[in-house]
C-alpha cells in the first residue's frame, strides 16, 4: 500500500507542538543566523553599488546574483523548518537558484577575463584540458582541445542547459508530488523519484564539468579576482545541498533520529538537515563577504591584464616601464633602449 505523503508530514502547528526543547532552541538560533545572512547580503549589495565602478554593469549584476545564493538558501531552509510540508518545494527553489548561479559564475569568468575574445587569447597556448573532475579526472585518453570560439560556446552550453532543465525537472516533481506519485527516497523502477533524481544529477554534473574545464584553464590569469576561492564557496553550497540530503535520507531509513510522537524519523531528519544548512550558509556568507570585498574598478581590470604579460617585459632592465598617471597608456620604452635591443636580449 502506498504512503500518503500529504498526511505523513504534519502541519506547522502540530510540528511545533511535538518537537523537543532543544529543537525549539535550535530553531530560534536558525532564525537569528538567517537574519545575519540577510544583513550580510545587504552589506555586500551596498558595497557593490558604492565601490564597483566599472563600465560593464554585468559584473556587478553577476556578483549580486552569486552572493544572493546564501540568503536564498537560508530563507528557503528556514521556511522548510517552519512548514514541514513545504520542504520539498523549498529544496526545489534552492536547486533552481543554484543552477542559475552556475550560469552566472560561468559568465563572470568570461567578464573577468575581459570578454570571450581576450579569454581565448589568454589560453590559446594551453587550450582547454578535458581531463577535469567530476566526470573525467581519471580519463587519461581525454585530449586538450584548442581554445576556439566554438569550443568555448560548447562549454557555455554545458552550463546553460541546467538553467532550463532544473526548472523543468522541479515543475514535474511538484506536479507528481501533488498527485502523490513522488515520494522522496523511494527508489523503485516503477516510481518517478529514481528517474528524476538521475536526470537532476546528470544535469548538475554536466554543468559542473563544463564550468570546471573553463575555470581550470583561466584560474592562473584571474588570481587578483580570487576566482579560485569564489568558486570554492559556490562548490560548497552544491556539496552541502546535495550530499547532506542524501546522508540524512539514508539516516532516516535507519530511524535516525528516532520518531517522536506523530513526527516520523523522516520529518525530524529533514528538519535537522535544514537547521545545519542555515548554519552553513551563515558561515559561507561571511566567507563570501571577505572574497567580494575588494573594490572593482577599470584600473583594477587593467592591472589584472598586466599580470598576464611576460615578466621579463615588466623589468626595467629590459628597457620597459609601466606608464603612470590618469592617461595611462600601459608600457613604454625607456630612453636609450630600442625594440630591437629588447627582442635580442
Amino acid at each position: 500500500m502506498s504512503i500518503n505523503c500529504s498526511f505523513s508530514i504534519p502541519v506547522s502547528d502540530v510540528y511545533f507542538s511535538e518537537i523537543l526543547l532543544w529543537e525549539k532552541i535550535a530553531v530560534g538560533i536558525c532564525v537569528a543566523m538567517c537574519l545575519g545572512v540577510l544583513g550580510l547580503f545587504i552589506d555586500k549589495a551596498y558595497f557593490f553599488i558604492s565601490h564597483y565602478h566599472t563600465s560593464n554593469p554585468q559584473i556587478k549584476i553577476k556578483c549580486l546574483w552569486l552572493v544572493g545564493i546564501y540568503p536564498i538558501f537560508a530563507v528557503a531552509a528556514l521556511l522548510a523548518i517552519f512548514v514541514p510540508r513545504a520542504a520539498l518545494l523549498c529544496d526545489l527553489v534552492s536547486s533552481v537558484y543554484l543552477a542559475v548561479c552556475l550560469v552566472h559564475f560561468n559568465s563572470l569568468i568570461i567578464l573577468y577575463s575581459g570578454g570571450a575574445q581576450k579569454l581565448l587569447e589568454k589560453v590559446k597556448n594551453t587550450g582547454f584540458n578535458l581531463r577535469t573532475p567530476p566526470c573525467c579526472c581519471c580519463c587519461f585518453c581525454c585530449p586538450t582541445i584548442d581554445a576556439t570560439g566554438t569550443n568555448l560556446k560548447k562549454m557555455q552550453l554545458m552550463v546553460l542547459q541546467t538553467s532550463f532543465l532544473q526548472p523543468f525537472i522541479s515543475f514535474v516533481t511538484i506536479v507528481l508530488w501533488l498527485d502523490e506519485k513522488y515520494i522522496v527516497g523511494e527508489i523503485s523502477f516503477m516510481k518517478p523519484y529514481l528517474y528524476l533524481a538521475i536526470a537532476n544529477a546528470v544535469s548538475t554534473l554536466v554543468a559542473m564539468y563544463g564550468l570546471l574545464v573553463l575555470f581550470q584553464s583561466v584560474r592562473i590569469f584571474l588570481k587578483r579576482h580570487s576566482i579560485a576561492q569564489k568558486f570554492m564557496v559556490l562548490q560548497l553550497v552544491l556539496i552541502f545541498h546535495n550530499l547532506q540530503g542524501f546522508i540524512f535520507e539514508t539516516l532516516a531509513k535507519k530511524n535516525i533520529p528516532s520518531s517522536n510522537g506523530c513526527l516520523s524519523s523522516t520529518v525530524r531528519s529533514k528538519a535537522l538537515q535544514h537547521m545545519i544548512l542555515v548554519a552553513e550558509m551563515f558561515l559561507l556568507a561571511f566567507m563570501a563577504r571577505i572574497l567580494y570585498r575588494k573594490p572593482h574598478t577599470e584600473e583594477f581590470d587593467l592591472e589584472n591584464d598586466d599580470s598576464d604579460l611576460d615578466k621579463s617585459l615588466l623589468s626595467t632592465d629590459n628597457g620597459w616601464r609601466r606608464t603612470q598617471g590618469p592617461a595611462r597608456e600601459g608600457y613604454e620604452r625607456l630612453p636609450g633602449h630600442s625594440f630591437e635591443e629588447h627582442k635580442t636580449s
